[in-house]
């Protein structure tokens, strides 16, 4: 990993349509961040999951918000980098969960946040 500025990153993902966002974001997955997932935690699961999604908040410095419900895990991740940047986020988590885990996932995105909904534990 290396430092990129929020604003130079976000310019690069705004010039970018939602099937490209999407594309890299699958590519992303399966390349990346299901090793860093295994590397930090030993295995991938929910659990892991969860975990690195915490740490890269915090070392992103991205406000964000953690709640366990019965079996319901909400991810609120305030990053104020536009639209692309939510989409680019939410088609990561949606195929690491959906197609990798084998969980529905539920979302909202705005230009500053997503919400993020699934269970497991």
């Amino acid at each position: 990993m290396f430092h990129v500025p929020r604003s130079t990153f976000s310019r690069l993902v705004d010039d970018l349509t939602e099937e490209e966002l999407s594309k890299h974001a699958v590519s992303i997955a399966k390349k990346d961040l299901v090793d860093i997932g295994l590397l930090m935690e030993g295995e991938f699961t929910i659990k892991s999951f969860s975990t690195v999604l915490e740490k890269w908040s915090r070392i992103s410095y991205f406000p964000y918000r953690h709640e366990i419900t019965d079996d319901t895990h909400i991810f609120i991740i305030q990053h104020d980098m536009g639209k692309n940047f939510s989409f680019l986020l939410k088609e990561l988590y949606r195929y690491m969960l959906e197609e990798m885990l084998e969980r529905k996932l539920d979302w909202t995105i705005t230009d500053k946040t997503i919400t993020l909904r699934f269970r497991g534990t």
